[in-house]
């Protein structure tokens, strides 16, 4: 039985944590681990809201196997993990003139703008080796990955007037002179003119993977073939 914590900390709000705790024998091991790393972000918003970022992983393993004298080694893997993230991150970059002024400035405009993802994962292994040199792994699997980037998109200058993309705007500001005054956080005569998108997406991937892997020492050559469906 073990266990451990690491803990550190830093500028901008920066705090790390890593611990891990387990127990292992000849027939069993258990693992339980997690890594947290958060920071209020080094650059700075009109209101004083973070720009920083907290990052959760977790961890569980867990193994079954034949003992030592067994005469065919046999082993059960499970592993189940779950990471999640919060990132007050932006697209909206700033002028040439406003970065040469301050490079760690951020837009009023930006303040809304959130990254949130999700993933988690699952998997059970069964191991067998039937020769000294033979091994046979297969392993299903799960995979699951979500994340909604809720960002500024688009700027309408005026009520009923056209929409301008931050790009554009940033590029040439004294062209889109408005647009730019509301990106620096002028106060609009109308309703909405700041227009924020969410990039919400959902991928997945699940299966069976089996793994046979072949190994051979000789005096000057050795050999690793695998092969895989």
């Amino acid at each position: 039985f073990k266990g451990r914590v690491n803990l550190s900390s830093g500028n901008f709000g920066n705090r790390n944590l890593h611990s891990w705790v387990g127990y292992g024998n000849d027939y069993l091991g258990l693992v339980a681990e997690t890594f947290q790393h958060q920071a209020d972000g080094f650059k700075t918003l009109p209101n004083g809201d973070p720009t920083g970022f907290d990052k959760r992983d977790y961890l569980l393993k867990f193994r079954l196997n034949t003992g030592p004298d067994a005469r065919i080694f046999q082993s059960l893997t499970f592993k189940a993990g779950q990471v999640s993230e919060q990132s007050h991150e932006t697209y909206l970059g700033l002028s040439r003139e406003d970065f040469e002024e301050d490079p760690y400035q951020r837009y009023a405009a930006s303040q809304k703008d959130l990254m949130t993802t999700s993933q988690e994962q699952l998997s059970l292994k069964y191991t067998i080796q039937p020769l000294t040199n033979l091994q046979v792994n297969l392993t299903a699997y799960r995979n699951r990955f979500s994340r909604n980037w809720y960002k500024l998109d688009k700027v309408r200058a005026a009520a009923g007037g056209s929409l301008y993309g931050i790009a554009d705007i940033l590029d040439a500001p004294e062209d889109f002179f408005s647009a730019y005054s509301l990106l620096k956080g002028t106060t609009a005569d109308f309703g909405d003119p700041l227009w924020v998108k969410a990039n919400n997406r959902t991928y997945e991937s699940r299966g069976l993977q089996l793994l046979t892997e072949w190994r051979k020492t000789g005096e000057k050559v050795g050999h690793h073939i695998l092969l895989g469906l």
